[in-house]
């Protein structure tokens, strides 16, 4: 008996070693960390400044006393157009990392502070952006108050192990760019509005798909009805939607000029070639509004394009939800940000993990 009893210890004491060691590795590579002396002062020639950003929140990593640190990283991705007090970054912030999970927030938006301020944004410039933001994740030199100066990284090593919560529409159509040329563990979809021309159809003019879209999105933000809202008689008592506010906002100035030179260069569209079932996707779109039809089409008509054919409906592969909303302490209606958290969770916890 007392043999067994030695035995089960020894195994057991093996285990909680393994536990250590898994969890400081996992530490050493995701945990914000002081820069050395030399770092500091003598940075790799490799490492040129016009890649460091200094808007990339700090990681925020799992409590130490967590019960079970996961291996991946949720990356919050929101778009400028979406008023700045409904961010969802503190809400993700309370929830993932007592979960286990590391969480960051980027801003793709804006751009490196050398570079020029009449330089025009674009598809690819975002989509860089987006591949150095999520790179430098992976080693982050923090030097307080926010404001990190990332040190260089293998570009796909921290993708590779990022879940991507891509919130609005030019964040959720960059990303799906980004996914033809570098990994990611998953990818969650918030009101992708923005249909990208379909490059796995072999026809030699445009299908539509991004051209439509474009001017259904273009509409709601000037104050005029998406297409399918065109013979309707009425709408629903409810006027406001989530990009309703966005033209009347300075920090919206760089997207909302992106999405001009899009729609100017429609004819031109880059398709996307992306395979379906790549990696697990989730699409959320906001509900309870008066365009909360046209949200949920352009939502299902993303899931159908990530699904396989012959593998059954969008929903059996790729789920869609709508968001719901909570009254927020009398500070008004706004997203239920509990079940959005949740919802997420389970499923990274079914599909990602």
């Amino acid at each position: 008996y007392a043999s067994t009893s030695y035995t089960t210890n020894l195994i057991f004491l093996h285990l909680l070693s393994m536990q250590i060691k898994r969890r400081l590795l996992t530490r050493l590579r995701f945990s914000p960390s002081k820069p050395s002396a030399q770092a500091s002062h003598s940075p790799s020639p490799s490492c040129h400044r016009a890649h460091h950003r200094c808007i990339v929140i700090s990681p925020t990593p799992p409590p130490v006393d967590v019960f079970i640190e996961r291996p991946e990283m949720i990356v919050l991705a929101e778009s400028s157009l979406y008023s700045m007090h409904n961010s969802w970054r503190d809400a993700f912030t309370s929830f993932f990392p007592p979960a286990g999970l590391h969480l960051a927030s980027i801003d793709i938006s804006k751009p490196p502070p050398n570079s020029s301020s009449n330089e025009p944004i674009s598809l690819a410039s975002l989509e860089e952006t987006l591949s150095k933001d999520l790179s430098h994740l992976g080693t982050m030199a923090n030097v307080g108050d926010d404001l990190l100066i990332p040190e260089c990284s293998t570009p796909s090593t921290t993708s590779a192990h990022t879940v991507l919560i891509a919130r609005g529409p030019i964040p959720s159509l960059v990303s799906q760019y980004f996914l033809e040329s570098l990994p990611l563990a998953g990818l969650v979809l918030v009101d992708p509005l923005i249909l990208p021309e379909d490059g796995r159809v072999k026809k030699k003019s445009s299908n539509g798909r991004l051209s439509s879209s474009l001017d259904d999105m273009v509409s709601t933000l000037e104050g005029r009805r998406p297409m399918m809202y065109q013979g309707a008689t009425t709408l629903p008592d409810n006027n406001d939607h989530p990009l309703s506010k966005a033209t009347t906002q300075s920090h919206t100035k760089s997207e909302l000029a992106l999405l001009q030179a899009l729609t100017r260069q429609r004819n031109n569209a880059r398709p996307l070639y992306l395979e379906p079932s790549s990696v697990p996707i989730l699409v959320l779109y906001t509900g309870n509004h008066m365009y909360q039809d046209y949200y949920r089409i352009c939502a299902e008509r993303t899931a159908a394009f990530h699904t396989c054919g012959g593998g059954g409906d969008y929903f059996d592969q790729v789920s869609v939800l709508k968001i719901p909303k909570e009254n927020d302490g009398g500070k008004g209606i706004s997203d239920d940000l509990n079940w959005v958290t949740e919802r997420v969770y389970e499923w990274y916890d079914a599909e990602v993990a």
